[in-house]
């Protein structure tokens, strides 16, 4: 006889949180790229600039931070999960590296580059940020 595990309902609803919450996630860790890289790269912005950039870094530190606790109120265990995700508390607990959030992008983009013609079928390929290709 077989048995089947089912997640404890706080976990699925963890799960639900994470799926939902990471397109918005992802774009906010870009959102949070330029708004981090635009006053350095671009220093003679208008006088207002820089204090919207600031504005943005700091509202996308809050939403990677209400994303962290959210997660954490919805595991069942949640040591294990602090262990589990010792990054993400990173990334909340020490604002120098909100940056590295952009890995997820990363990631994903590595999973877009897959496709079932297999790894020489025909697609898109996503070679940089913002370039693709159509290869056979």
């Amino acid at each position: 006889m077989t048995r089947v595990q089912i997640a404890p309902p706080s976990e699925s609803r963890r799960q639900r949180w994470e799926d939902r919450a990471d397109w918005p996630l992802t774009f906010t860790a870009v959102v949070f790229l330029v708004a981090y890289a635009a006053p350095i790269l671009r220093p003679d912005l208008g006088s207002a600039w820089p204090a919207v950039c600031e504005l943005a870094t700091w509202v996308a530190w809050a939403l990677f931070a209400v994303d962290y606790f959210a997660r954490l109120a919805l595991s069942h265990d949640r040591v294990a999960f602090v262990r589990s995700n010792l990054f993400d508390l990173a990334v909340v607990a020490l604002p120098l590296l909100r940056p590295l959030r952009l890995l997820r992008l990363v990631t994903l983009l590595s999973v877009l580059n897959r496709h079932p013609g297999g790894p020489r079928g025909a697609g898109w390929r996503f070679t940089s940020p913002g370039r693709r290709s159509w290869s056979f």
